[in-house]
């Protein structure tokens, strides 16, 4: 596991979309997981800026996402294909036919979620080559929170009260549900890229990169896995120093 402390979270974002950058110009088609949420606008802004100062290209990129709300339009800001197109499609060489994502508007959304196992398992490598992550406070990757068992495969998840009821203000819709990607998918990408920022991550990042390996802290599964990049701030890193 590779650490790297950041004065801020500018900082921290810009080597997280530089990182983003060297794996597709080492790979110009890779298979690349993001993730939505605060913690990764900086790092969307600035892989624009990289496509504009003709750093980087996404014309080959398949890009794929932790999960999907089920009952969004792709049309939503609030979907997580409404982040891709936001930051990626509109601003980029990015192709829509090479987004990879469940589609929270099926008619069964177990059907899609099994159907999106196939698709990952259906890489050419049977793998991402790269899966961003974000830290939940409670140490949960993508909507795999704590528990005694973590499902492997991509399931369906219930939201927080949080984000439903930040979702029904903004979009005037009710949902309830995501279509997630298991810990399996997650754990086989090639390579692993944690960011996390802010005093109140710093108890998640020290459990997720010191602590005991447990399903309770679904981030501490990164310690087994043999390429892992965490990018911090220095408020998030504040209890591993």
């Amino acid at each position: 596991m590779i650490i790297k402390i950041f004065d801020t979270y500018d900082e921290m974002s810009l080597e997280a979309a530089k990182e983003i950058a060297r794996q597709l110009n080492s790979k110009l088609d890779s298979y690349i997981g993001l993730t939505s949420g605060k913690t990764p606008v900086k790092m969307f802004e600035e892989l624009v800026s990289l496509y504009r100062n003709k750093e980087v290209s996404f014309k080959d990129a398949r890009i794929s996402m932790l999960e999907e709300v089920v009952g969004l339009p792709k049309t939503c800001s609030s979907s997580c294909y409404g982040v891709v197109d936001h930051y990626l499609l509109k601003n980029t060489d990015l192709s829509k036919d090479n987004v990879i994502i469940p589609d929270g508007m099926c008619e069964n959304i177990f059907d899609e979620a099994k159907k999106y196992t196939k698709t990952l398992d259906d890489l050419p490598d049977k793998r991402l080559d790269m899966q961003v992550l974000g830290l939940g406070e409670d140490g949960h990757i993508g909507m795999n929170r704590p528990a005694k068992e973590l499902i492997a495969d991509c399931h369906i998840e219930k939201l927080s009260n949080k984000s439903i009821e930040s979702i029904k203000d903004k979009e005037n819709i009710e949902v309830q549900n995501t279509i997630a990607m298991g810990v399996r998918q997650i754990m086989q990408a090639k390579t692993l890229l944690m960011i996390a920022n802010g005093e109140h991550k710093a108890d998640a990042v020290a459990k997720m990169v010191k602590g005991n390996v447990t399903t309770e802290v679904p981030a501490s599964l990164l310690q087994l896995h043999p390429n892992v990049i965490v990018l911090l701030d220095k408020a998030a890193a504040s209890l591993i120093k």
